[in-house]
């Protein structure tokens, strides 16, 4: 597992480098110094069950090493604990569209010291927030459509 196709995103933590591996549909972890990485979720090609990933654009790893992940095709963002097979839908996943349970290309994540999970909603323009095991996000910026007004993301 030396070789990587199309990495678009990465988080450091620990010593490590997570590696959005979009061309592999995979995440990576390469320790510093290593000359080979780990699949650590997905890798299965390219799909929508819990254990494939597809194009993602988004990740953060808590202190506990679980991988959160914008998974932008299927509009959702994923959790994988450390040395789990498949991930769990945390956010998003019920199909694309503008609801509250809904994303349309999520393409960035952060987490706050609490756990709520920040969601950059691409198509949506707006941020989402979803806090832990909630099954609805609430807009905390943006969702006014796209633009230039001050209340508008673009």
């Amino acid at each position: 597992m030396n070789q990587l196709k199309n990495p678009v995103g990465i988080f450091v933590r620990n010593n490590n480098m997570y590696i959005i591996d979009n061309g592999n549909f995979r995440i990576q972890k390469w320790a510093f110094g290593a000359t080979s990485g780990i699949t650590v979720a997905g890798g299965n090609s390219k799909g929508s069950a819990l254990n494939q990933l597809s194009n993602c654009y988004g990740i953060y790893v808590d202190d506990k090493e679980n991988i959160y992940i914008a998974d932008r095709d299927n509009n959702r963002v994923v959790k994988w604990a450390p040395g789990t097979t498949q991930g769990i839908v945390v956010a998003g996943g019920n199909g694309e569209g503008r609801k509250s349970n809904q994303l349309i290309f999520p393409i960035g994540i952060d987490l706050d010291n609490d756990g709520n999970i920040y969601i950059a909603d691409y198509y949506n323009d707006r941020i989402q927030m979803w806090p832990q095991g909630a099954t609805n996000g609430m807009t905390v910026a943006g969702g006014n459509g796209g633009g230039s007004d001050p209340k508008q993301l673009s």
